[in-house]
């Protein structure tokens, strides 16, 4: 199912030392980056709570990944986001269309 919305989202989101959700599900995504612009690495995991040293790591500084609805991640970029790190108060940049 093709995206019919042209919004582009970039923002700036606050992860914390608790899980932190930074997109809700959404049937419409067809693009998701992350960036780890931090010092600390951040833990992500989809449709369920974030854990640390668990799931899916984003190395600290500027590590990034992509999700796109073209390739095999497409039921990924559309669930619930949810983020941790050790310390809280360190900052993810978000796109997402």
């Amino acid at each position: 199912m093709a995206n019919t919305s042209p919004t582009i989202t970039n923002s700036s989101v606050t992860i914390w030392a608790t899980t932190t959700s930074i997109l809700t599900a959404d049937s419409w995504r067809s693009f998701l980056y992350l960036a780890n612009d931090s010092n600390e690495d951040m833990y992500i995991a989809f449709w369920s709570a974030a854990v640390m040293n668990s799931w899916m790591v984003l190395k600290a500084n500027w590590w990034q990944i992509s999700f796109s609805w073209e390739d095999e991640t497409s039921a990924i970029i559309r669930a619930t986001v949810n983020w941790i790190c050790a310390s809280g108060s360190k900052n993810l940049t978000l796109v997402s269309k």
